[in-house]
């Protein structure tokens, strides 16, 4: 996967004033450092995260490798939101590969 854009969200000013301050004494940009935190609590997670797609993925009776095909194919073409309301549809494998353009071979 190839590097991506994170767009911007809203930081409450309290938090904005914390994130300069310690971006500016670790010589790093606010942007920099956002993208630091964000990658290193993602590392630290990283098991946690597994242990809830696979659980997610059980949930709506989907094996984990179609099911985190499925959530990467809809970032960008749905909110998370309607992503889990399709899901809550049960449509099968099939319907889902078709939906999303996955195909046969991949996992």
């Amino acid at each position: 996967m190839e590097p991506t854009r994170l767009y911007t969200s809203e930081i409450p000013p309290f938090h904005m004033r914390l994130l300069l301050f310690w971006a500016f004494c670790d010589r790093k940009t606010k942007t920099t450092l956002a993208k630091d935190i964000l990658v290193a609590r993602a590392e630290v997670n990283a098991d946690l995260i597994d242990r809830k797609m696979a659980d997610t993925a059980a949930g709506y009776g989907l094996p984990l490798p179609l099911f985190q095909a499925v959530v990467l194919a809809a970032d960008g073409q749905m909110s998370v939101s309607q992503l889990h309301r399709l899901l809550s549809e049960g449509l099968s494998e099939d319907e889902l590969r078709d939906r999303f353009q996955i195909p046969v071979d991949a996992p």
